[in-house]
């Protein structure tokens, strides 16, 4: 990833995506392919039944149909939570780095108990988007077995009493029936789990995608040493929509010293970011022995960097 866009990522994000969401994107690959495996065998069990008696199939078609639409609506806000889960978590995951890699600051400026009142907030978000991924996920495995029990009791009075059906026939089909409405149950329960952890998925999709637009650019020059000199021909960067260094023209001789005095905030630090290749400037070029940076191989070129930063490595 480049610099410039690692600068503006959520690192919260970025944490939650790579450690928790990959247990639950996992999990919802499994519940993916198990509602595939009960839709074949729903397919299966309804392909005997229309073989026995085309009239009884229609009417476990009709049945299933009415079981989707009781579905839908608990289908819809188990997804709705999954994705509000998964946004609490990756602003969890940005408060605990923050807790951690600035704790000097808050304990210094007196802003711990601020900053850990956000985690608990942030913390009962999370307990209440899996409350309601649990609930609702109760509700559809409650509702399972009156539903079916239901509707082998309608479709058995609507055989004999409308139909006038066989009742050799419809014992059979009514087999082949209850295996399919079974079945058909397990494919909303496996879709169920699915759509629970479907936001990670829909997480992780974005993120790849992220990390493929964002990618760092390199040349392909090859870069050994520095033989003369490195120089700065009007550079200009921007932050966002902020300029930070405007027209800057620079030149560091192999061997020689230099230092950048200037008060904090002035650019100093963004200047040596994008001597060291960090950043891509705005406007102008870096040049290195009279080549532009951005077509050496960067890679090679920040080899021979040597970076003491602050903050301790």
């Amino acid at each position: 990833m480049s610099f410039n866009k690692f600068l503006i990522s959520d690192a919260g994000q970025i944490q939650n995506t790579m450690s928790g969401e990959v247990e639950r994107v996992a999990v919802a690959f499994v519940t993916y392919f198990a509602t595939l495996q009960q839709g074949i065998m729903v397919l299966v069990y309804l392909s005997f039944a229309f073989l026995i008696d085309i009239h009884f199939a229609i009417l476990v078609v009709i049945a299933g149909i009415f079981t989707q639409f009781l579905y839908r609506n608990i289908y819809s806000r188990i997804k709705n939570a999954s994705l509000q889960l998964t946004g609490s978590s990756n602003i969890y995951q940005g408060l605990i780095i923050q807790h951690v890699a600035n704790y000097k600051y808050l304990r210094a400026t007196n802003m711990v108990d601020l900053h850990s009142e956000k985690l608990i907030k942030n913390i009962y978000h999370i307990e209440e988007s899996q409350k309601k991924i649990g609930i609702l996920g109760g509700i559809g495995v409650a509702i399972r077995e009156p539903v079916l029990v239901l509707v082998v009791a309608s479709i058995i009075l609507v055989q004999i009493k409308i139909l006038h059906g066989s009742m050799g026939a419809m014992l059979v089909s009514l087999l082949f029936f209850y295996r399919a409405l079974a079945s058909l149950m397990g494919l909303q329960q496996s879709w169920s789990s699915f759509l629970a952890n479907a936001g990670s998925l829909e997480n992780m999709q974005n993120f790849q995608k992220d990390l493929e637009s964002s990618k760092e650019k390199t040349g392909n020059v090859p870069h050994d040493h520095l033989k003369k000199y490195i120089e700065c021909k009007q550079i200009n960067f921007s932050f966002e929509k902020s300029m930070i260094l405007e027209n800057i023209n620079l030149k560091i001789f192999k061997n020689q010293s230099i230092a950048f005095v200037g008060e904090s905030g002035s650019g100093k630090t963004t200047l040596v970011n994008i001597i060291v290749g960090l950043l891509e400037i705005t406007q102008g070029e870096l040049m290195v022995d009279g080549n532009p940076l951005s077509v050496l191989d960067k890679n090679a070129y920040q080899k021979r960097i040597g970076y003491i930063t602050q903050e301790t490595v």
